[in-house]
C-alpha cells in the first residue's frame, strides 16, 4: 500500500477530536500498521489517501490537521488537498464501478498515447498531473507504467468484461 513517505499524493495528518470528518459516512477504507492509520476513500475526484499519524479517525467524527511541507512535492499534495476537499463539500460517494471505469477509461487513454508514441514522462505529466522524475519510489512512474499494462490488457481482452462488471 503507498505511504505519505513515498507518494506525494498520500496526504498526512493529524486526527483529534471531536471534529466534522466521519471516516465511515464516506466509505473509507481503513488500515493499521506501524502506528500509522492509513485511509483510503474514493469519490467523483478520484482516490484519496491519509496517512493518518497521530490519533485515529476510527473513533467517529474527528478533525484532521494536514501536513503540508513546501517542497518539489507541493503542487501534487496541493491537488490531494483539493481532492480531499472536493471529496467532504460533495459528500457524494462513487461506487467501486463508477471507480473502476474512470481507471479504465484513463488507462485507454495511456494506452492510447503509448501507441502514438508518447513517453512514460509525457503520459504521467499528462494524465497524472506529472511530478519529480523518477521520484522516491518512483511513484509517478509507476503509476504511469501501471496505467499503460492496463491500457494493454484492456485492448487485448476487450470491452466485455469491463461493461459486465
Amino acid at each position: 500500500m503507498w505511504t505519505a513517505a513515498i507518494c506525494a499524493r498520500v496526504l498526512r495528518a493529524r486526527a483529534y477530536g471531536p471534529g466534522t470528518f466521519d471516516a465511515a459516512s464516506y466509505g473509507a477504507v481503513v488500515a493499521a500498521s506501524d502506528g500509522v492509520e492509513t485511509v483510503a476513500m474514493v469519490h467523483a475526484h478520484g482516490l484519496v489517501r491519509i496517512d493518518v499519524v497521530e490519533g485515529t479517525v476510527r473513533e467517529g467524527p474527528v478533525g484532521l490537521s494536514f501536513t503540508l511541507p513546501h517542497d518539489s512535492d507541493f503542487r501534487r499534495r496541493l491537488d490531494a488537498i483539493r481532492s480531499f476537499d472536493a471529496l467532504v463539500a460533495g459528500g457524494r460517494m462513487v461506487v467501486a464501478r463508477d471507480a473502476r471505469l474512470r481507471r479504465a477509461a484513463l488507462a485507454l487513454r495511456a494506452h492510447d498515447a503509448r501507441a502514438a508514441g508518447a513517453s512514460l514522462r509525457h503520459i504521467a505529466a499528462t494524465l497524472l498531473g506529472g511530478g519529480d522524475w523518477p521520484g522516491a519510489g518512483d511513484c509517478v512512474k509507476s503509476q504511469a507504467r501501471r496505467l499503460v499494462a492496463s491500457g494493454d490488457r484492456l485492448m487485448t481482452i476487450g470491452p466485455l468484461p469491463l461493461l459486465a462488471a
